[in-house]
């Protein structure tokens, strides 16, 4: 006991005691002293925590007293044959040990008695909550369940669970369904949703085709290739393509091949004619996906962000055309409200391949410093002189707008704030739109 006393007080200079209570710490060590007495109890005997530096020196922080331990992870095991990615997260007090499977399913272990209950909680995916059925199916079936971490072992009621082959292979089916619309199998389900009501709607409407239960205005019966935003409840909307017998998902690859995005070269062509022979020479390609709201698309049950970005590759998009710039607005603006990384990483990429095919396009430049400074990026002297060389040139053209936004990605919100307040309503209405005027605003 000595021994083990002096070893962790030689960790403890006095000099360091007082002086780094304070000092934060990426990584910790948790000692104790004589961990291998056979009396020795985790959650009675104090705990030494030291604070690890970069050359790993331990360095006292406090003494504590252990009341949880929580350990989460995920793990692949087999169960009733089947491989399968199982997460978990175990918590151990001094009186219980508790295990919840893919936060759904939870056993719990009384440490006196011995004795524990378990509970199968409201389903928050169609995955998870398939792979904690698989889990009673199989701890039923062998009364044991073996994790890296712990061990469950004993008898389970199957009273609840007479069934339980039945209902895996439903969800498997309305798995297989439900990804025929586009909802993906870890689609968050709403708390507040009727599920076994949405569930049977889904399998009644899309499995055996009974499009006559939606709930679709006379005035857009179901016509043959043709977008449709459908409300399968208050909390799930998908949008989905006719295509004459059967609903594909909008967010999908089958449906980048099913229609296209078309813009008339002329101005005032606003009517497409698909029965063209060479639609290239009146038309040109841009994504289906760049005349939707960003907003609508994201709060789809069924969208795609991979799709979406693949719908601007070079085969189903131009990436000359101004729709490029006007799209990659939206999306910076969507980043600037829910701080979405994916869609300013995209807008960014829209922007550089626009500027290489159409370098003199001052526009993109903007945009790309913009989303640098959205970043916390410093530009670079050349570009703020690229700034000011377009701000001359506005200055000349009497381009007041983008006077302003020269102004404002050169951090001078003062002659940016004089330049607005010179814009008339239109003009003002119209720059409070732009992802510019948000970076304005919160200009300091």
């Amino acid at each position: 006991m000595c021994s083990t006393l002096l070893e962790v007080t030689k960790k403890q200079p006095q000099k360091f005691l007082e002086a780094n209570i304070e000092t934060n710490f990426k990584n910790y060590k948790v000692d104790f002293i004589d961990i291998n007495k056979d009396t020795f109890n985790l959650f009675e005997e104090s705990a030494y925590i030291y604070g690890l530096t970069a050359d790993n020196i331990e360095i006292p922080v406090d003494v504590a007293h252990l009341s949880i331990i929580n350990k989460a992870d995920t793990e692949s095991i087999y169960l009733n044959d089947e491989k399968v990615n199982i997460s978990y997260e175990v918590s151990v007090t001094e009186k219980t040990s508790k295990v919840v499977i893919e936060n759904t399913l939870s056993f719990v272990l009384n440490k006196d008695n011995s004795l524990g209950q378990f509970h199968l909680g409201k389903l928050k995916t169609l995955s998870s909550y398939l792979k904690c059925l698989q889990v009673i199916k199989h701890y039923i079936k062998s009364k044991n369940l073996s994790f890296r971490t712990f061990q469950l072992k004993g008898e389970m009621s199957m009273d609840k669970f007479q069934n339980i082959e039945e209902e895996i292979n439903s969800y498997k089916e309305l798995i297989k369904v439900c990804a025929e619309i586009g909802i993906s199998e870890d689609y968050v389900f709403n708390d507040k949703e009727n599920l076994p009501i949405l569930f049977n709607g889904i399998i009644k409407v899309f499995k055996d085709k009974k499009y006559e239960l939606l709930t679709i205005p006379q005035e857009a019966k179901l016509e043959n290739i043709r977008l449709y935003s459908i409300e399968l409840s208050d909390y799930v909307t998908v949008s989905l393509i006719y295509t004459g017998d059967k609903f594909v998902n909008f967010y999908s690859k089958e449906a980048l091949t099913t229609i296209g995005g078309l813009l008339p070269k002329e101005q005032g062509n606003e009517r497409i004619d698909y029965s063209l022979d060479k639609w290239e020479d009146h038309y040109l390609q841009v994504s289906v996906y760049s005349s939707q709201n960003v907003n609508k698309m994201a709060n789809d049950a069924n969208f795609n962000f991979e799709i979406l970005k693949l719908s601007f590759s070079n085969k189903y998009h131009d990436i000359k055309t101004d729709a490029t710039i006007n799209v990659s607005l939206s999306y910076i603006n969507y980043y600037n409200e829910f701080h979405d990384e994916k869609f300013l990483e995209l807008a960014l990429d829209l922007n550089q391949r626009h500027l290489d095919k159409v370098p003199e396009d001052f526009f993109a430049r903007i945009n790309i410093y913009l989303i640098k400074l959205i970043k916390d990026h410093t530009l670079l002297d050349e570009e703020q002189s690229d700034i000011l060389d377009i701000l001359e040139k506005a200055e000349v053209s009497k381009n007041n707008q983008l006077c302003f936004a020269c102004e404002v990605l050169l951090r001078c919100k003062m002659k940016a704030e004089r330049i607005f307040n010179s814009l008339n309503d239109r003009e003002q209405k119209e720059v409070m739109g732009f992802p510019i005027y948000h970076f304005y605003k919160n200009l300091r």
